[in-house]
């Protein structure tokens, strides 16, 4: 670009625009602060400790108070009337059937609590008694049917895994079937070496099918089971005995 005058002018024209400071900025309009809300004046009721002490008593001050401000409270006057001698009589009549009836009430409850408590008590001695012939019936069968002299013999090579699914000792029959000793000897039992004590003492075993056999028909006896088939009432006594295990163990 040329040199020229009008050029020459130009650039000091915009040196000095660009040098000039920015214009002011825009006064920002005048709000006036916030003002407190008015507050109302608030007049209130005289009450009776605004009134000085006098020589009268507080209830004749609250008196006055009341009469001149009226009382908040609703005042009902109660109805007067009286009785003829026949309404008397016929209310006091009343009055003594209902304490009559209830005390029938209550005397007709306490009846039937004691009827309650001496069937209760009854129907628990009448199921005692039943227990008790059912267990002299059982021991009564244990003592005939004891066999304290009938063995069986197991073989010598039995593994001990099999030995013990197969028989069932002395001990093991009372925690597992509740039989005590003199109940177990109605079964035919085999003597083996105790190899706990090296063989010091013996070891009585029963058969488990033995063992089984003979607690279903104990509980089978012992819930009253009458029944003149063998097999049906080890099937009865089975299903007892399966029905308290599962009871007991949940």
């Amino acid at each position: 670009m040329a040199n020229t005058p009008s050029a020459i002018a130009q650039g000091k024209k915009a040196r000095a625009e660009s040098a000039s400071p920015p214009p002011p900025p825009r006064p920002r309009p005048h709000t006036p602060p916030p003002q407190p809300p008015v507050q109302q004046p608030t007049y209130a009721t005289p009450s009776s400790s605004a009134i000085p002490a006098t020589s009268t008593s507080k209830r004749k001050r609250q008196t006055r108070i009341d009469n001149y401000f009226g009382s908040k409270k609703q005042r009902i006057s109660p109805i007067a009337f009286e009785l003829s001698p026949e309404e008397k009589k016929d209310v006091k009549a009343l009055y003594r059937d209902i304490i009559k009836e209830e005390r029938e009430a209550k005397k007709a409850e306490r009846e039937a609590k004691q009827q309650l408590k001496r069937e209760t008590e009854d129907a628990a001695a009448r199921e005692r008694q039943k227990q008790t012939r059912r267990r002299e019936k059982w021991r009564t069968w244990c003592e005939r049917n004891a066999k304290p002299n009938a063995t069986f013999e197991i073989p010598e090579n039995l593994p001990r895994g099999d030995l013990w699914a197969l028989h069932r000792s002395i001990t093991m029959c009372e925690k597992e079937f509740g039989l005590r000793r003199t109940e177990v000897f109605c079964l035919e039992h085999s003597c083996k070496p105790n190899w706990r004590t090296d063989g010091d003492t013996d070891i009585t075993l029963f058969r488990m099918d033995d063992v089984q056999t003979l607690t279903w028909r104990k509980e089978a006896m012992l819930a009253g089971v009458e029944c003149d088939n063998e097999e049906d009432l080890i099937a009865q006594g089975r299903s007892l005995f399966l029905q308290k295990q599962m009871a007991k163990h949940g």
